[in-house]
């Protein structure tokens, strides 16, 4: 996964701190107009579009504070992320609720353990993932677009 973004940061350690806008969920969509989402109901254009974000990311390309890059990302880690959050702590929290359901027999326990459980996933993935970019980050700064010299100069 490709991602336009602009250099904020350069950290120690070959590393940069990045900021990319947002892509827009119908980017891809067939039925987008000029003018926009053409209303099919995708939830996904409400959160998305253009807000901005930051990350680290990897700086192989050299790239100086100002730079206009190009991020790379592996799609098989996006999706291991996006399994981490949306589907382990529906599991997790399922799981509880058939366990504490059959061995307590109480839908009230069973509903708390499960809300728990469900949290806890949350919070430990939140802390693992966060550990994670710190370390080493994911994304990696794959080319300069425009060098922020010449977007001065221009």
């Amino acid at each position: 996964m490709d991602q336009i973004a602009r250099v904020i940061q350069i950290l120690d350690g070959g590393v940069a701190v990045v900021e990319a806008s947002r892509k827009d969920a119908c980017d891809m969509c067939p039925n987008k107009s000029e003018s926009g989402c053409s209303g099919c109901g995708s939830i996904a254009s409400i959160f998305a579009t253009g807000k901005t974000m930051t990350a680290m990311a990897v700086n192989d390309a050299g790239a100086k504070v100002g730079d206009i890059v190009v991020l790379e990302s592996s799609s098989a880690l996006i999706l291991g992320y996006a399994a981490a959050v949306f589907i382990a702590p529906i599991a997790v929290g399922l799981a509880l609720y058939i366990f504490f359901l059959n061995t307590v027999q109480s839908e009230k326990w069973a509903l708390a353990a499960s809300a728990a459980g469900f949290a806890a996933v949350f919070a430990a993935i939140y802390f693992i993932l966060e550990r994670r970019a710190k370390r080493k980050p994911g994304i990696r700064i794959s080319a300069i677009i425009k060098r922020a010299d010449d977007i001065v100069n221009n």
